[in-house]
């Protein structure tokens, strides 16, 4: 797995990525990006593209991200 600028990460192949803190983001249904809290909820703060003050992003694997899916409640 390598590691991905931002433009990279928010093209259409990965639906999840975690960045250089940790944090992981995941792609709404609307295409828009938040990522989970310390809560371990969705965050209200919405991107349109994930932020490059984060980089590098490292992207998910689907199984991983069907679980972080049905963890917030957004069905696949």
């Amino acid at each position: 797995m390598s590691d991905m600028t931002a433009d990279v990460a928010s093209a259409d192949y990965y639906d999840a990525v975690v960045d250089t803190d940790g944090t992981i983001w995941l792609r709404l249904p609307n295409g828009t990006w938040s990522y989970l809290s310390e809560f371990t909820s969705l965050s209200w703060d919405a991107h349109t593209a994930l932020p490059a003050l984060y980089e590098p992003y490292r992207g998910l694997d689907r199984t991983a991200v069907a679980v972080i899916k049905a963890h917030v409640g957004i069905s696949n």
